[in-house]
């Protein structure tokens, strides 16, 4: 079977590149699922949109990566009895972090989270 034979399939062509404010919705969209859907949102967006843009793909991998270092922290902290009394502190923390870097994306500027592990980097 040729190609012009295939069932209409939408492929992204990585040239396919969305404008700035479709980048920054976008941005804005994943910062707020991940308030409900703390590692699948970023994870998804960051799969899906990656190559679309270099905003889109900077926002969804820094969030990808906040997300990891969350995760991370509230297993640690679990670990100890002192640990699960801090964890309502991280949660909190990773709240006003995902509206910071929602301001940021509306704003048009790179998202910044601190600390965060740098784990996905392409």
């Amino acid at each position: 079977m040729s190609n012009s034979e295939q069932p209409n399939v939408y492929r992204v062509n990585p040239s396919d590149t969305m404008s700035a404010q479709q980048q920054r919705n976008y941005a804005l969209v994943v910062h707020i699922l991940s308030l409900f859907f703390p590692f699948l949102a970023p994870l998804i967006g960051y799969v899906i949109l990656r190559e679309r843009g270099e905003f889109i793909a900077q926002h969804t991998r820094a969030a990808l990566n906040f997300q990891i270092t969350v995760i991370i922290a509230s297993v640690l902290l679990a670990i100890t009895l002192v640990g699960l009394l801090l964890i309502w502190a991280v949660m909190l923390y990773a709240v006003i972090q995902i509206i910071v870097a929602c301001v940021a994306a509306n704003n048009g500027e790179w998202a910044k989270f601190q600390p965060t592990l740098n784990l996905i980097t392409v």
